[in-house]
C-alpha cells in the first residue's frame, strides 16, 4: 500500500500523534478546517485535492468525518478509506471498536483545541453581531443559550486539559451561555485503526470505479 493522508486540519495534532502511535510516516494532504463552515465548499476541496493528489499514492486514508454530507457523491479513482463518522468530533470521541457514527449529544458543545481560548464561542458571538442592533443581538444570544445546554471539554491526553488556565477561557463561555462543563473521554484510537489498517467496521473501504454514497456507508 502506497498511502496518503487526506486530512482536516482540525485534526493535524491529532493525526501526527496517531501516526507516533501506530509507527506509520504517510505524508499528509491537507484540506483547511475554514471550509468546514459550508458542506459545499468543502466537497470543492475534496474533489480539487483528489484530483491533485499525485498518481504514485493508489490508497486515499481520509482523516475526517462525512462533513455534513461533503463526501456525497465523491467517486473514488483509486481506494478511499474513510472512518464512518459524521464529524471530526465524533473521530476524537471513538474510544472504543464499536461503529457509532455520531457520539455527541444534543444540545452540547464540545472543546478539542489546544487553546481554548482561540475558539471562545462569545468573541464568536460577538464578530457575527458586530453590526447588529442590541436588541437583534440579544435575541440571538437568548437562542444560544437555549440551544446550548452544556459545554464538554474532549480530554484526548494530547494536551493538559484540567488546569486552571486552560479551563478559564472554558467557564467564561459556559458562564454566558448558561451551560454546564463536564469532560468526555476521547482519543486517536480511529485515526490510529486508518493509519495501520485495522480497518473493521467503524470504516468504509471504497473501491475504484464507487462512488461514496451515506445511503451504502454511513
Amino acid at each position: 500500500m502506497n498511502a496518503i493522508i487526506l486530512a482536516c486540519t482540525s485534526l493535524e495534532e491529532f493525526i501526527e500523534q496517531a501516526q507516533r502511535n501506530a509507527g506509520t510516516n504517510y505524508p499528509i494532504w491537507r484540506l483547511d478546517k475554514s471550509f468546514h463552515r459550508d458542506p459545499k465548499l468543502m466537497r470543492q476541496q475534496i474533489l480539487k485535492a483528489l484530483a491533485e493528489i499525485p498518481e504514485e499514492y493508489d490508497t486515499i486514508l481520509v482523516a475526517m468525518g462525512y462533513c455534513g454530507g461533503s463526501w456525497e457523491d465523491v467517486p473514488a479513482e483509486r481506494k478511499i478509506v474513510i472512518p464512518r463518522v459524521d464529524d471530526c468530533i465524533s473521530v476524537l470521541m471513538t474510544v472504543d471498536d464499536m461503529y457509532i457514527p455520531n457520539r455527541k449529544s444534543e444540545g452540547s458543545l464540545y472543546i478539542k483545541d489546544e487553546n481554548p481560548a482561540s475558539i471562545s464561542f462569545r468573541s464568536i458571538f460577538e464578530n457575527y453581531t458586530r453590526d447588529m442592533d442590541p436588541e437583534a443581538a440579544d435575541e440571538i444570544h437568548q437562542s444560544w443559550k437555549n440551544t446550548y445546554s452544556g459545554m464538554k471539554v474532549i480530554d484526548t491526553g494530547l494536551y493538559e486539559c484540567h488546569t486552571e488556565n486552560y479551563m478559564k477561557s472554558v467557564y467564561d463561555d459556559a458562564d454566558w451561555l448558561e451551560a454546564g462543563v463536564e469532560y468526555v473521554p476521547g482519543g486517536v484510537l480511529l485515526l490510529e485503526k486508518l493509519v495501520s489498517g485495522r480497518w473493521d467496521e467503524q470504516f468504509a473501504v471504497i473501491e475504484p470505479g464507487e462512488k461514496i454514497t451515506s445511503k451504502r456507508y454511513f
